[in-house]
């Protein structure tokens, strides 16, 4: 009986940290899958000499890497007039063009695809110092020759957890920071 009573008490001591640690945490799950996509499509640029995007998607939540687009030159895109076109200037000066009439990247097939829990929160996302959260779709590109744009961004768990994953733009390396 004392054997017995013995192993209930351990039991009872080690099952709820057996179970804490079984469960993942979300905001974990999200850092790693953020880092991923970023080593995926670093990866993916040096490798085979093309330009890839870490695309995020806050409002569905969604992840992913795909080839970049074709990046078209101001002469190129000429002045349609089209309002449903976007016009952006990347970090090596390159206009990009958006919108009807272009090629989506959205259509690409991904090389990478994650999505954050419901309960991870966006709260900061910046590329290149440029305020990202009014975007549907934020592209970070990553080039061929291990750069990439500047990216800083702000995870939220249930507000009892932040973490800030910063993108060098030298390294194309991701780093992350736990905030308190």
């Amino acid at each position: 009986m004392i054997v017995v009573s013995i192993m209930a008490v351990c039991l009872g001591i080690g099952v709820p940290s057996i179970f804490r640690a079984a469960k993942k945490d979300p905001l974990q799950q999200a850092v790693r899958d953020v880092i991923e996509a970023c080593t995926n499509a670093r990866s993916q640029a040096i490798l085979r000499g093309e330009s890839y995007d870490f695309v995020i998607r806050a409002s569905e939540g969604s992840l992913s890497v795909i080839k970049s687009p074709a990046r078209q030159h101001p002469a190129a895109s000429g002045s349609s007039g089209n309002p449903n076109l976007r016009f952006g200037s990347g970090s090596d000066g390159v206009v990009h063009v958006s919108g009807a009439g272009s090629s989506s990247p959205a259509a690409a097939k991904p090389l990478f695809s994650g999505r954050l829990h419901e309960d991870i929160i966006i709260e900061i996302l910046f590329v290149d110092l440029r305020d990202q959260m009014d975007r549907d779709e934020t592209h970070i590109r990553f080039h061929p020759n291990s750069m990439s744009d500047e990216m800083r961004i702000v995870l939220n768990w249930r507000q009892q957890k932040r973490t800030m994953i910063t993108l060098d733009p030298i390294t194309a390396i991701a780093d992350m920071d736990i905030l308190q």
